[in-house]
Parts: structure tokens; sequence; C-alpha cells
């Protein structure tokens, strides 16, 4: 694309002044998410490592890798091992918590993912769907009275949502708290 042969040509000279410097890894950065969307992931992944080699507190490349290793590539621990740089780099990006949260719980780490549920929740106490995956996660636990508890938060915020009422109901039956569920 056109957008991919501008960057490539703002990227051939390599000797880069300070200024150049953010410059050529605002182009990498840029080049390297238009290869991903054009699913040339190979050269993406590229220019991503070549953007850390020019900056390596830069938290953006990790964050492109995590989701290319995650939703590309099948490979959970090298997704963690970048989301683990962007959060130690910039520990208040939330989509670097809601990726890991769905590597964790996709790998059956429930506990990691309320933690990074939770971490989520902190930065943004709003975002009702934080509130849902967590309860649901709590159900997978069994941990039913801290289920109820985020179902309760979540219909604060939406409620309309019969899905909600019905897991919430379910969670007082588990505790045998049947009038509450009625």
């Amino acid at each position: 694309s056109q957008a991919i042969k501008d960057y490539t040509d703002a990227l051939t000279n390599e000797a880069y002044d300070e200024y150049d410097i953010r410059e050529a890894k605002i182009a990498l950065h840029n080049r390297c998410t238009a290869l991903f969307k054009i699913e040339e992931i190979e050269e993406g992944i590229k220019d991503c490592k070549k953007i850390l080699e020019i900056e390596p507190t830069y938290a953006g490349p990790h964050m492109n890798l995590a989701a290319i290793y995650f939703y590309r590539r099948n490979n959970a621990e090298e997704a963690l091992y970048h989301l683990n740089k962007v959060l130690e780099l910039n520990p208040a990006e939330i989509s670097a918590y809601a990726l890991r949260s769905d590597i964790y719980f996709n790998q059956g780490k429930y506990q990691e993912a309320i933690s990074d549920f939770s971490e989520i929740l902190k930065r943004d106490p709003n975002d009702k769907n934080w509130f849902l995956r967590r309860a649901l996660t709590y159900i997978t636990l069994q941990k039913y009275p801290e289920a109820i508890e985020d179902f309760s938060s979540y219909l604060k915020l939406e409620p309309n949502s019969q899905k909600a009422y019905i897991e919430r109901a379910l969670a007082y039956v588990a505790l045998r708290k049947y009038r509450e569920a009625i």
C-alpha cells in the first residue's frame, strides 16, 4: 500500500540524529502496524524488533508483538513476555492487562486473570464489561460471593442485562440463597 511505501521511503537513511530517531521510531511503528493489518506478519515483526533496537523503552512495539504472537501465532508465552514488558514500561496500560487477562483465562490461570481484571477496574471503575468478565471467572472458580458482588456492580452500570441477572441468580442458588435468587 502507499502508506507502507511512504514509511519505507522515510526510513531509507539509517544514520539518525536525535530528532530523526523519534521520527524513525514513529515511522517504523506505523509501518509495523500497517504491515500487520495487511497480514505481512514477518515484516511487521522485523519492524517492531528494529524499533526496540532504536528505543528499547518504547512500549508500543511490545504491545504489537504481544497481539501478533497471541492472535496470529498462538504463542502465549511470547505474548506474555511482551505484555509484561509493556506493563514494566507503562504500568497503567489497560490494553496490556486486557490482553494478558485473555491469555491467562485461556490457559486456565483464572486467579491471574482476576488480578488483571481487578487492575483494569482500579484504573477504570466504570468499565462494566470487566465486572462481568471477572464475575464469570469467579463463577468458574466457584467463588460465588465475589461473583455476586461483581454481577451487582455490573447491573448498577447495565441494569437491563438479562444475562447478568440470570448468572447472579445462579450464584445465589449455588450458595443455597434461594430467596435472593428470586
